[in-house]
């Protein structure tokens, strides 16, 4: 009788985390995200420059990350934005939905995600009358710990390659989980 129990306890104990792995949202891929970062958005070949603050957390029943910020840049001006990522999985693939407090037009990221989580590569398109329109190509590079660099690829092409270079590099480095 204590074999079958113990048996019995062990096979859900088994199932249970199985059936728990396989039902983990995808979205908890980039729980990495969660936390307050300090920010630094540079212009490569320019002069802009915008710093502050970013908070990222659960959002809508922990199905979407949110991470809300402010940006100061090098002349004083302040802007607010918020950002939206989530699984969709009527499409498939994850997504970012962005909203500046300066800027008219709503973003939507399509994003691929490594196997380590680590690194996305995504494409941002504008949402206009006529549709999407296309935008730039974009990468995040996690290091694990306590930085990612978000890189927006519209500089100029490169010479040798002609794959374009990144116009802006945004550091972001973590304060607090």
């Amino acid at each position: 009788m204590q074999i079958r129990l113990i048996a019995g306890i062990l096979i859900l104990t088994v199932w249970s985390g199985v059936f728990a792995q396989e039902n983990e949202l995808p979205i908890k891929r980039l729980e990495w995200l969660i936390g307050d970062w300090q920010t630094r958005d540079e212009q490569v070949n320019g002069d802009y420059v915008e710093t502050g603050p970013r908070n990222c957390d659960w959002g809508l029943n922990d199905r979407y990350i949110v991470c809300r910020g402010t940006g100061t840049n090098h002349l004083g001006k302040s802007r607010d934005y918020i950002w939206y990522f989530n699984y969709n999985h009527m499409e498939e693939r994850f997504e970012m939905n962005s909203l500046y407090g300066d800027w008219p037009r709503k973003n939507l990221f399509i994003i691929e995600v490594s196997e380590d989580n680590h690194h996305l590569t995504a494409m941002s398109y504008f949402f206009t009358e006529d549709g999407l329109e296309p935008g730039n190509a974009q990468t995040v590079i996690y290091n694990g710990s306590d930085q990612y660099i978000w890189s927006i690829l519209n500089g100029d092409p490169d010479p040798e390659t002609g794959e374009p270079t990144a116009g802006f590099i945004d550091t972001a480095s973590r304060i607090s989980r």
